[in-house]
């Protein structure tokens, strides 16, 4: 940046000229930014999966778009889709352990955004 100053200026040549310390802004990043999220959970399918995961949803203000659990796949070891509304990392993340954790849950949840 500096010599990009110089040499807009007219005041670089090199190996002469005032040294300046180079200032660099530092922005504050956050990962936990709003968006829709994709979950997918592989599952031993049993009555009341989507009862026990909207449970913990609900329970941490998270709100369902959209379920998906196609037919034909081993009972024993079901994939099951989840799409939320758009929430934050840092509210979801607590729910998706809580949901990893339970009796039903064969793998721990697939937890990714969608971005658009």
């Amino acid at each position: 940046m500096f010599v990009a100053g110089s040499l807009a200026a007219g005041s670089f040549s090199a190996g002469s000229g005032p040294h300046r310390p180079l200032l660099l802004a530092s922005p504050k990043v956050s990962c936990d930014f709003e968006t829709p999220w994709y979950l997918r959970l592989v599952v031993k399918d049993q009555p009341g999966i989507i009862a026990g995961l909207a449970a913990i949803l609900s329970a941490h203000q998270l709100n369902i778009d959209a379920v998906l659990q196609k037919p034909g796949f081993d009972k024993g070891a079901l994939p099951f889709v989840i799409t939320l509304e758009p929430c934050r990392d840092a509210q979801l993340h607590p729910a998706i352990q809580e949901m990893s954790a339970l009796p039903f849950a064969l793998r721990p949840c697939l937890c990714l955004p969608v971005l658009r």
